[in-house]
């Protein structure tokens, strides 16, 4: 391991005794310091993180990390009041941060959404979608968001109606069973409900939506954490960039670990990587356009104009920018 990565990790050792969220586990002989991150389902959006823990990432960076399914509405609840100390979805956090919750976003890792569009059988075009019923996640979530700008591009914010529901499982069902026309979510989910629904197709890709640089999925955590346990965030930083690294130079190794975490099949896993492997990103901040893309698409979601410095002023990429300067980043980020 690079000296870098043994400093975060010796830094996180001294703190994993200290009580609260970090816990030291018993698991394995070096005292780890426990972590939960609150995640909506599966998806191709923060394929980082399963990375990290089918590589060993995490537990080399001190960490014993637990992925928990929670409702996209119980994210933000969940994150202050520490039923978990992470969440990736950084447009869901960012909007709750503009509503004045106790959140913020410490990293990127996605220059786009990964959402896309399935529809059913005879649906060939956008205007085929007129009168149909489309599912997505909750309201506020950014495959919503972005729903809602597909729509209104092409003319169907009136003609096409949008069932927000919560949970991945849920919004497939809808779609598979037929109770919804159209399937608009993470790529990986949108693959898979295609699989499954004979004549579907997949109307519109990440890269056809076409949508502009954004600060994405990534890093959130409460304002309470980041001060209380700065050791701890540096860690999950440092393990997601490492990670983020490794997806992007070991296709062959993350092809099975997006299978297995996705339930795809290798063909499937395999489209969804060249998919989103451009909108991957291993950046200390987001650039000032990205803010500028998030906050026209806060607006959308909160219903009032959000200006890209408010955007930026809910997110803090300071100790985001300590680690990458202290991994080599982009060029070692802890290679061991």
């Amino acid at each position: 391991m690079g000296i870098a990565a043994m400093a975060l990790v010796a830094g996180l050792a001294a703190c994993s005794s200290s009580g609260g969220d970090d816990t030291a586990s018993s698991s394995t002989s070096t005292a780890l310091t426990d972590v939960t991150v609150g995640i909506p389902g599966t998806s191709s959006a923060f394929g980082f993180l399963y990375v990290a823990q089918e590589k060993g990432i995490f537990t080399k960076y001190g960490l014993n990390v637990k992925l928990e399914e929670v409702s996209n509405n119980a994210q933000i609840p969940g994150l202050v009041k520490g039923s978990f100390q992470f969440v990736p979805q950084a447009g869901t956090l960012e909007r709750a941060a503009l509503q004045d919750q106790p959140v913020v976003n410490v990293l990127s890792a996605l220059t786009a959404a990964t959402s896309a569009l399935v529809v059913g059988p005879g649906i060939n075009t956008p205007d085929d979608l007129k009168g149909k019923k489309i599912a997505s996640a909750a309201a506020n979530s950014t495959p919503t968001v972005l729903a809602k700008k597909y729509l209104a591009d092409h003319g169907l914010s009136d003609s096409v109606k949008i069932v927000s529901l919560q949970g991945e499982q849920a919004q497939q069902t809808a779609f598979t069973s037929g109770q919804v026309d159209g399937l608009f979510l993470n790529l990986d989910s949108v693959i898979k409900a295609q699989g499954k629904v004979s004549g579907s197709k997949i109307l519109a890709t990440p890269a056809q939506l076409n949508l502009p640089q954004g600060a994405q999925a990534g890093l959130g955590t409460s304002k309470s954490f980041l001060k209380d346990h700065p050791d701890t965030v540096k860690a999950m930083i440092g393990a997601s960039l490492e990670a983020t690294k490794y997806t992007l130079e070991h296709e062959d190794e993350v092809l099975p670990i997006y299978a297995k975490a996705f339930g795809d099949t290798p063909d499937q896993a395999k489209e969804t990587y060249e998919q989103i492997k451009d909108f991957i990103v291993l950046i200390p901040t987001p650039t000032d356009a990205q803010f500028a893309t998030n906050a026209s698409n806060d607006s959308v979601s909160l219903e009032k104009t959000i200006t890209a410095e408010q955007a930026k002023a809910t997110w803090d990429t300071t100790l985001t920018e300590e680690v990458f300067k202290e991994l080599n980043c982009p060029d070692v980020c802890a290679k061991s």
